[in-house]
C-alpha cells in the first residue's frame, strides 16, 4: 500500500533543492532549522558540496586585492552575514573584491580588465548573488558615477551577453539612483547584475541569468536579511534584491518585468 509518507522527498532530495535555492520558503527556513540542531545533516550537505570547483576564478582579483583592507572590512562588520557550508573566508575575501570592483571601480578600468568574471560555484544562483549581496554597503559605490548615462557602456555588454534590451531607461527605477552593471558566469550561464543605491535603504541589485527553466510568476523570500522577488519568463531567472519593504521591492519587479521581460 502506498501511504503519504511514500512521497516525502528523501533527504538527499531535500537537501540537494536546498543547495539549487529551489526549496519552498517555509521549508526552507525547516531545513536550515534542522541543520543548525543536527551535525549529521550538517555533514550531509558537506558530502553533497564537495566536490564543487575551488574559486580560482578569483585568484587574479586576489592578487590585486588590498587584502588587509579586506580583512579589517569583514573584521569590521558588527553582524558578519551567514556564510553557508563549504563558502570560507577566502571566498568572503573574494566576493567583497567583487563587489568593490563592480561597483566602485565601474568605469575606472579595473572594472573592464577582470569582467565578465566567474561567479564562484555556489549552492543555487539566488544563494549566490544573497551571499554576496549581503557584504554591499553605500560605500561600495562611493567612486561609481553619479551620471547613469556613464553606465551605458557596462549595460550593453550585460544586454549583449543577455540577449535584453537593456538600457538606462528601461532599468532606472524611482527613488533609486543607478551605479553600475557588470556580467558575471554562473554554472556556465551569463548573469548580468544592475546596482543602484537607495537614500534611506541601501544598496539594491537586480540580477538577470540565462537559466533555461520554464515561465513562473513573482515570488517572495528573505535570504541574509534582505528582501528578495524572483521570478523566471523567457528562459530566463530574475531577482531583484535589497532592504526596501517588500511592498515597494514588488513594485520595482512590476516594472521591470513590463520593460525588461
Amino acid at each position: 500500500m502506498t501511504t503519504e509518507r511514500d512521497h516525502l522527498p528523501t533527504l538527499d532530495e531535500e537537501l540537494t533543492a536546498y543547495l539549487d535555492g529551489e526549496l519552498a520558503p517555509d521549508r526552507q527556513r525547516a531545513l536550515d532549522a534542522r541543520l543548525d540542531a543536527d551535525p549529521a545533516v550538517r555533514a550531509r550537505l558537506e558530502e553533497l558540496t564537495s566536490g564543487r570547483p575551488p574559486v580560482e576564478p578569483f585568484d587574479l582579483l586576489l592578487d590585486i586585492a588590498p587584502a588587509a583592507r579586506l580583512e579589517a572590512m569583514l573584521d569590521s562588520l558588527a553582524t558578519p552575514p551567514a556564510v553557508r557550508p563549504g563558502l570560507g573566508r577566502l571566498a568572503m575575501i573574494a566576493a567583497a573584491l567583487l563587489l568593490v570592483i563592480a561597483g566602485a571601480a565601474i568605469g575606472f578600468g579595473i572594472a573592464r580588465a577582470v569582467a565578465p568574471t566567474e561567479v564562484a560555484e555556489t549552492p543555487g544562483w539566488r544563494a549566490a548573488v544573497a551571499d554576496y549581496v549581503s557584504l554591499y554597503t553605500p560605500e561600495t559605490f562611493a567612486l561609481a558615477p553619479s551620471d547613469p548615462a556613464a553606465h551605458a557602456p557596462r549595460l550593453a555588454v550585460v544586454s549583449d551577453g543577455l540577449g535584453l534590451p537593456l538600457t538606462v531607461e528601461t532599468v532606472s527605477l524611482p527613488g533609486l539612483d543607478l551605479k553600475g552593471a557588470v556580467l558575471f558566469q554562473y554554472d556556465g550561464k551569463p548573469l548580468g547584475q544592475i546596482s543602484y543605491l537607495s537614500p534611506e535603504h541601501g544598496p539594491v541589485a537586480f540580477c538577470v541569468i540565462a537559466n533555461g527553466r520554464e515561465d513562473a510568476p513573482p515570488a517572495f523570500e528573505e535570504r541574509h536579511g534582505r528582501n528578495i522577488v524572483f521570478w523566471n519568463d523567457g528562459g530566463r531567472g530574475y531577482l531583484i534584491i535589497g532592504s526596501v519593504p517588500r511592498a515597494q521591492l514588488e513594485a520595482f519587479a512590476e516594472t521591470l518585468r513590463s520593460r525588461v521581460s
